[in-house]
């Protein structure tokens, strides 16, 4: 739950007080829950995009949140990479240091 950890991070330092009421497994699950009115929930943009756009949910830009959290990128290693493929990794590379031999 490292979106979790990160939000609560946040949350923290900017010294803002919470009670979690329930911990879900999954983004779909935490929406639902939102939609529900059953409380707030942390999501990325990306998840939460079509729920707004279909005004399901609504978001909350809080001054000075910049909540972020490492992603992995995964791939079989028994298999060519596309041509795409090859081309979408370099551009990470060539962008942001990757780490764990990637």
């Amino acid at each position: 739950m490292v979106a979790l950890q990160t939000a609560e991070a946040c949350l923290e330092t900017h010294e803002v007080s919470f009670v979690i009421a329930m911990e879900l497994g999954s983004n779909e699950a935490v929406k639902r829950a939102a939609t529900a009115g059953l409380g707030l929930g942390v999501v990325s943009k990306l998840s939460a995009a079509p729920d707004v756009m279909a005004g399901l949910l609504v978001t909350l830009d809080v001054e000075g949140w910049d909540c972020r959290r490492p992603l992995t990128i995964v791939y079989r290693n028994d298999e060519h990479l596309s041509a795409a493929q090859r081309a979408f990794l370099q551009l990470l590379r060539d962008e942001h240091p990757l780490r764990d031999g990637v």
